[in-house]
């Protein structure tokens, strides 16, 4: 009885180790039918009044993936959709404006594994924010001439103390 007790146990055992093995081989085995993988990139550049957008899309998963939309308020040429991408590849968008506002913006791709969109899918965003023209640093605003106001507001400050101690010290007492 006893036997047959531990017979049947490592029967079952096994069976259940060989089923867990099994769905972790399949896990792993994701492949070309599993969920796509992507990577986005935005960046913003500043030149004078014109800011230039940048999107890098990377495939980062294990198989090919189908580019099939790529949302962003401005205009960006680049590759038609649906855009095919292998295996660690990529594929730029690029745009322009013409500002001389601070501000961000976004971009949002969605890549799935069917050329036509059927299939898993995934969509990633990316943001960038570029600053005022004429800010500090900004290309075209104004440029630093190194000056250092300090030492002359203290000294300023050190003479209207000393004029203020003579006027206090040679006014006249009237009786």
């Amino acid at each position: 009885m006893k036997r047959r007790a531990f017979v049947l146990a490592v029967v079952f055992g096994t069976l259940a180790l060989s089923l867990v093995a099994f769905q972790g081989t399949a896990l792993a085995k994701k492949g070309p039918g599993g969920a796509p993988s992507i990577s986005v990139t935005k960046t913003c550049t500043r030149s004078g009044s014109t800011v230039s957008f940048h999107v890098t899309v990377t495939n980062t998963g294990n198989g090919t993936v189908f580019i099939q939309s790529v949302n962003d308020a401005n205009a960006l040429s680049g590759p038609g959709l649906p855009y095919k991408l292998k295996h660690d590849t990529s594929a730029s968008w690029n745009g322009s404006k013409s500002t001389s506002a601070s501000g961000s913006n976004s971009v949002s791709v969605t890549a799935s594994r069917g050329k036509s969109g059927n299939g898993p899918s995934v969509t990633r965003s990316g943001s960038c924010s570029f600053a005022a023209l004429g800010a500090p640093g900004v290309p075209g605003g104004l440029a630093s001439t190194g000056f250092d106001p300090m030492p002359y507001a203290a000294a300023a400050v050190l003479l209207l103390g000393l004029g203020g101690t003579l006027v206090l010290a040679t006014r006249r007492r009237t009786v």
